[in-house]
């Protein structure tokens, strides 16, 4: 995984374990298109649950948050 960049839009907040985002891309055809954030592993890395697919280890700009 190389280096991500992800920049918050306006009236956006700090993502933080427990939230759910949405996928840009679903890791396969099955599982849903949002994510609840478990933990951070990195500066720009989340593991993530999702539903019908399980943990994923996503980088931060795969992800949208969610209002």
């Amino acid at each position: 995984m190389g280096n991500c960049q992800y920049i918050y839009t306006k009236g956006c907040t700090a993502l933080q374990a427990g939230d759910w985002v949405a996928l840009y891309e679903p890791p396969s055809k099955y599982a849903h298109d949002r994510g609840l954030l478990l933990c951070e592993t990195s500066a720009d890395h989340w593991l993530l649950w999702v539903p019908d697919h399980g943990e994923v280890e996503l980088c931060l700009r795969q992800v949208c948050p969610t209002s």
